[in-house]
């Protein structure tokens, strides 16, 4: 099963970057946490990646509909929310490139989340989330309407 896993990130890899992976690997200490907490309605995520020509370039996707983000860290507030199975249960996850930062809308108010310098951005097989690892451990998760990964990027 893990080894179906790991091929599904793979390929999910070669469809957004249409570029062979340098690496693969382990990570060996990520654990996924049970719950997370919604920060809010996720409205731009803004990441680099060498997708397409092996160059790194800055790109930024504006979610459309019913996208939410949410944090790991409870101190960062919001409702807490059960991790779903879909996530919490991949045995493989596929860089999409450094993760520069996203917004989101909490009531009113845009609020920018920004990344540590060494943050990256990563989807599960499905394509159907985005999680920003620092420092190897999963902090922050974007999932809900029609986000997905694919071989034009991130839509939805």
């Amino acid at each position: 099963m893990k080894n179906q896993q790991i091929k599904a990130a793979i390929d999910k890899y070669l469809e957004f970057h249409q570029l062979e992976p340098k690496s693969t690997g382990v990570l060996e200490s990520f654990t996924f946490p049970k719950k997370v907490y919604l920060l809010g309605e996720a409205k731009t995520t803004y990441y680099e990646s060498d997708k397409w020509t092996g160059k790194i370039v800055s790109y930024y996707h504006d979610h459309e509909g019913d996208v939410k983000a949410y944090s790991a860290n409870e101190d960062d507030g919001g409702k807490p929310v059960s991790l779903p199975p879909w996530i919490h249960k991949t045995g493989a996850i596929a860089v999409l490139g450094k993760c520069l930062g996203f917004d989101f809308q909490d009531g009113k108010d845009l609020i920018e989340a920004k990344a540590s310098k060494t943050a990256k951005l990563y989807t599960i097989p499905s394509g159907k989330a985005l999680i920003v690892v620092e420092r190897g451990q999963p902090c922050y998760f974007l999932w809900g309407g029609s986000l997905d990964v694919r071989d034009v990027g991130i839509v939805g």
